[in-house]
């Protein structure tokens, strides 16, 4: 609803115009005088039932302030009416100008956005919580998508450096790793040491342990175990020390 033209002066005016003729205007030329000013230039006076807020003292009754609010409150209520009743009501999508970004593939038969990610859920709760709107929701997953990507954007550059270091054959060197861990302690507990084949060095690390398990180190538990037999010792380790000895095994496993 907007505010009449002339204000709450208007009340003033029609107290005005119901008085006995020109002469008459007593009582409404007072009420005239308290909504929009008297003839005698004084100051407009707020009416009792007017906040102060809609209230210029020098101008009256805020007209277009008024038609400001009301606006807003009708443009508020046109939002709440397309939230969802309840939070399941959120459908699980991205915005329809949403982009991947550059050199980003999706795997074949997988999704950008799971409905099984337990974020989803907790995402759903705050935007009905929040009064979001459908549109806003969207918005709101999308922020997380883009989170995720930066993240298996930062894994994966992170692996193609630590890759680098193994070398051309750093896929052969690992397969070799998790197959010789598979071999000795079973696929269950092979795949719970392989995010520790994540760095060059941790990869390092358990192709030494290889070479300590085939007898590669003189007296060591697992010597010979792999029927590599007298022909893997290093002569004269036991007198290297730890850095000579650690390049010794480099060697034996190279070949060189």
């Amino acid at each position: 609803m907007l505010a009449p033209e002339d204000g709450a002066g208007a009340a003033g005016g029609a107290g005005a115009a119901d008085g006995n003729g020109a002469a008459g205007g007593g009582d409404g030329a007072t009420a005239g005088s308290e909504g929009a000013g008297g003839a005698g230039g004084e100051k407009p006076v707020r009416p009792d039932y007017l906040p102060e807020s809609l209230w210029d003292p020098e101008k009256g009754f805020k007209a277009d302030y008024f038609n400001d609010l009301a606006a807003t409150k009708a443009e508020r209520e046109a939002l709440l009416a397309s939230v969802p009743e309840k939070p399941d009501g959120y459908k699980l999508s991205l915005p329809q100008d949403f982009q991947l970004p550059e050199g980003f593939e999706v795997p074949e038969g997988e999704s950008i956005v799971d409905e099984n990610d337990p974020r989803v859920a907790a995402a759903r709760e705050f935007a009905h919580s929040a009064q979001l709107t459908q549109e806003q929701f969207e918005g709101l997953i999308a922020i997380g998508v883009q989170a995720d990507i930066a993240e298996k954007s930062s894994i994966s550059e992170a692996l193609t450096k630590q890759r680098e270091e193994l070398g051309a054959k750093a896929t052969e060197r690992v397969n070799a790793v998790t197959t010789w861990l598979g071999a000795k302690i079973g696929g269950e507990l092979a795949g719970a040491l392989a995010p520790m084949l994540y760095t060059a060095k941790q990869v390092q690390a358990f192709e030494k342990l290889m070479l300590l398990n085939r007898g590669a180190v003189p007296g060591n538990p697992g010597g010979g175990r792999d029927g590599m037999g007298g022909n893997t010792q290093i002569e004269g380790y036991d007198k290297m020390n730890f850095r000579q000895r650690m390049a010794a095994i480099d060697r034996a496993k190279t070949g060189n």
